[in-house]
């Protein structure tokens, strides 16, 4: 089955963040909601979305602060939707790794199609991510090592997919577990290492091409170039 595209909309008021999402889903994505930013970082770990929708002024925080956390984690598309209109908060937002801005009030068609328009140009963009002898497809979904398909199962490749899309940075057994069976309850250290080893099997993982997926502690893994 076909992944639908995810948003994360992060917003505290909690009649417009019912309306978006109801129009949103009309279109066809999976939408999750959060009202606080202690609440979109745990949805950023489990969820992995491909845009995110954020209001800079919330309860617990500002949201042109919290993108240097999303951005620790991924690089998804980010629109700030917001009532501040000066200039300087726009610029600032832009400035700091946000790649659009839109105002309230605001017409949900606009939304939408500012949504669709940030999606195409990332998944143009994202095609086909390049790591020393690593390639990935990320439409086809499958690794190739020297332009060989290394023939990951389904669940290895999107594995190996959040790892590289999320490039230095640090991931638990649990947080890893969650992203590919959607439960970290159930993890089991034993599985993420055995799916671990068995991609760098397959992708002939040594010194000198130009990544790694690397164990940085305990049960702690990252990906990074070599």
């Amino acid at each position: 089955m076909k992944r639908r595209t995810t948003l994360l909309l992060v917003e505290d008021s909690v009649d417009l963040l019912l309306i978006n999402r109801h129009y949103l889903e009309k279109l066809g994505y999976r939408v999750l909601c959060t009202e606080t930013l202690a609440d979109a970082k745990k949805a950023l770990i489990k969820s992995n979305p491909d845009l995110i929708v954020l209001d800079i002024m919330l309860p617990d925080g500002s949201g042109l602060d919290f993108l240097s956390v999303i951005r620790e984690r991924t690089q998804a598309p980010v629109i700030f939707l917001t009532c501040l209109t000066d200039k300087k908060d726009i610029v600032e937002g832009l400035k700091r790794g946000g790649d659009d801005y839109i105002t309230k009030p605001y017409e949900l068609e606009v939304l939408g199609a500012r949504i669709e328009a940030r999606l195409r140009r990332a998944q143009k963009e994202d095609r086909e991510w390049s790591f020393g002898t690593l390639t990935l497809d990320v439409f086809a979904r499958r690794a190739f090592i020297n332009g060989e398909d290394a023939m990951l199962q389904p669940k290895e490749f999107t594995l190996l997919q959040f790892l590289a899309k999320n490039e230095g940075v640090t991931f638990t057994n649990e947080e890893l577990f969650d992203v590919v069976w959607g439960d970290s309850k159930r993890s089991d250290s034993s599985t993420i290492k055995s799916r671990l080893y068995n991609i760098k099997k397959k992708l002939d993982m040594k010194e000198g091409d130009g990544w790694k997926i690397e164990r940085v502690a305990k049960n702690r893994y990252r990906f990074i170039r070599s």
